[in-house]
């Protein structure tokens, strides 16, 4: 299943690292406002949440256990690629 994730604040990050959580076999693309180096930050340091440490980046995706997770920084949901990418959810 392919799934998107739209705005990767304190919601989606928590959707996203609970999907890896229960190992679900989900292709991952993520829309966010800020650049790839923030998510990652986001993702290695937070305080609050559970961390992921074996996160990086490319300066375009995620890399998370070796898999490129597409990163879009599309401000117009009209114009994100989902169709495109075969988005389920």
């Amino acid at each position: 299943m392919n799934v998107a994730v739209n705005g990767f604040g304190r919601i989606g990050k928590q959707f996203f690292i609970a999907a890896l959580e229960h190992k679900v076999k989900w292709n991952f693309f993520i829309n966010h406002a800020d650049s790839v180096e923030h998510i990652v930050y986001a993702l290695k340091y937070d305080s609050v949440h559970p961390s992921l440490s074996n996160v990086s980046t490319d300066g375009k995706s995620l890399i998370l256990n070796n898999k490129k997770i597409p990163v879009f920084h599309e401000l117009n949901p009209e114009n994100l690629p989902w169709k495109q990418q075969k988005v389920d959810l």
